[in-house]
């Protein structure tokens, strides 16, 4: 590809992306308005533009990758033993909202004669996080892109994470969400589960869980 080539092509992914941008940055400044600030002046006048980018290139970005993509590079390994990584920290945003969670995800797969980089792990986790999501949803999807794009013979996914939008209502709540889900042989064999739930650093029983 020629350099001229290459500015035509960059020009043209700019026409199709600016427009999207524009429209988010509207539909902030509407909010802002709407709310009662009337027109925007001061630090509020380029808001729009900042929440626009947050949203765009942080908060959705996880929209632009895919979990398959992440996991791809398997390389074959003798080893068929446990490997797992606590605290990925994470921010997603409540789909229901529009208001962040963020916390930890815990995870862990069994080999089956394939291995993935570990830090490929925390990209998958950052790739599901950065969508509208509930937390049970996004525990489930990161346990299960694990299972079937590594080939694994089982995964888990432990999630413990705090919501903005049980703390800022009115009932001002608090407290720590935990949601857990297992693939594979740790679905169906109790004594690898709770192997890798004394591995993973399970709650405490009777650890106290917040409601939304």
């Amino acid at each position: 590809m020629t350099k001229g080539s290459g500015r035509r092509r960059e020009s043209h992914l700019a026409r199709r992306v600016s427009p999207t941008r524009k429209s988010v940055q509207a539909a902030f400044r509407d909010l802002l308005e709407a709310s009662g600030l009337g027109p925007l002046r001061g630090d509020l006048r380029r808001t729009p533009a900042r929440a626009a980018g947050a949203w765009l290139d942080h908060l959705l970005s996880g929209y632009r990758e895919s979990p398959a993509r992440i996991l791809e590079p398997l390389r074959s390994s003798r080893s068929r033993n446990l490997v797992a990584v606590r605290e990925i920290e994470f921010v997603s945003t409540c789909v229901h909202h529009l208001l962040p969670f963020h916390g930890w995800a815990h995870v862990a797969y069994l080999p089956d004669g394939r291995i993935v980089g570990v830090s490929r792990l925390a990209a998958l986790v950052r790739c599901l996080s950065r969508r509208l999501q509930i937390q049970e949803d996004l525990t489930s999807q990161i346990a299960t892109s694990l299972h079937e794009h590594t080939e694994s013979r089982g995964a888990v996914c432990l999630v413990e994470a705090t919501h903005l939008c049980m703390a800022a209502r009115e009932t001002h709540s608090r407290g720590t969400v935990i949601t857990a889900a297992f693939t594979g042989c740790y679905e169906t064999d109790p004594a690898r589960r709770a192997q890798v739930l004394r591995l993973l650093g399970a709650p405490r029983p009777g650890r106290r869980r917040g409601r939304r």
